[in-house]
């Protein structure tokens, strides 16, 4: 690489070079805000009949709130990264590249939506998972936590229950898949509807799979066309980024290997699921974008010495892209 390539490799890598995209990103949503022409798009609902997340908070505090989970969500982010190594590097540019990736959407980036519950409790989980890795004996509370989560969320969002045979993978790939974990995945998937169950707060004859929801009914063709562009750009990338890093990240040590299986494991799951169940699409976006936001930083990880910055300016400048796109339809 030439001088100003190392040079603008170390911004990249750099905590100002981070704090810079971020900033750009929420400055960015908070402009989408006050100038797109967004208009108002339903949540996916959960399991349970007439539940779903944040349909009954209306702005300012929906948008106050987004940006509150939007921070919280990159506050995770960090500390898995910190906290289990996960990316090898200490530089937070992922948390810069999701800023960006947020601000492209500002549909859900704008507002309280389910896919920024999705996202925080799927972080959690992993970061659950990540520390009961190889400790099958002591990890089956965290393991009976994790599945709670996610069973408590399929009442208000559906999505959830795409995540359970997930992280029951995940409980091989932290090899801590014992019968005693088996038991508590499935006590604590059992658990939250058994209280509310036995409360009496839950009728059986509520609990249904939502059908006939589109979020695409409420848009116009401009917003149509930004949206799939959107996703169209997010999962090839992700697709692209992920089976790329899987080839480099096999000669890693078996712990990195299990680490970074995990994550794969998720975004696999979300980027199927963003096209399996596009009327709902939405609502793995956030999630989507954590994954992909990861996969980008552990690419450049993987590549600083060869021209790494590369294919994170070309995300960047995809990103921006169609954020200008938004403000223009």
């Amino acid at each position: 690489m030439t001088p100003s390539e190392r040079t603008f490799t170390r911004l990249l890598q750099s905590r100002l070079g981070a704090v810079a995209l971020m900033a750009l990103g929420f400055v960015a949503v908070t402009v989408a805000k006050g100038v797109a022409s967004l208009p108002a798009v339903a949540t996916g609902r959960g399991l349970v009949t007439g539940t779903a997340v944040a349909d009954f908070i209306g702005d300012p505090w929906s948008f106050i709130g987004a940006l509150a989970m939007m921070a919280f969500i990159m506050g995770a982010m960090s500390v898995i990264n910190s906290t289990f190594n996960l990316l090898r590097t200490s530089s937070l540019l992922f948390l810069g590249v999701f800023a960006v990736m947020e601000a492209a959407s500002p549909l859900i980036s704008t507002r309280l939506c389910s896919g920024m519950a999705v996202a925080v409790i799927v972080l959690l989980s992993m970061g659950l998972m990540y520390s009961v890795y190889q400790r099958p004996a002591s990890g089956s509370r965290r393991i009976f936590l994790v599945f709670f989560m996610l069973s408590a969320g399929t009442m208000v969002q559906y999505a959830f229950l795409a995540y359970l045979p997930v992280f029951l993978l995940g409980c091989v790939q932290m090899r801590c898949f014992r019968l005693r974990t088996l038991m508590a995945s499935l006590a604590g998937v059992v658990t939250p509807w058994w209280m509310l169950w036995g409360f009496g707060l839950l009728d059986w004859s509520d609990v249904d799979f939502p059908a006939g929801f589109s979020i695409f009914s409420d848009l116009d063709t401009g917003d149509k066309a930004q949206l799939i562009s959107v996703i169209v750009v997010t999962v090839i990338t992700g697709f692209a980024l992920t089976l790329t890093n899987m080839v480099k990240v096999y000669s890693y040590n078996a712990r990195s290997r299990s680490f970074t299986g995990l994550l794969v494991l998720v975004t696999i799951a979300t980027l199927l699921m963003t096209m399996i169940d596009i009327a709902n699409v939405t609502t793995y976006l956030t999630l989507l974008n954590c994954c992909v936001a990861f996969q980008t930083a552990l690419c450049f990880r993987i590549n600083v010495e060869n021209r790494g910055y590369i294919p994170v300016v070309v995300i960047l400048s995809c990103y921006l892209i169609l954020y200008v796109w938004s403000l223009i339809i």
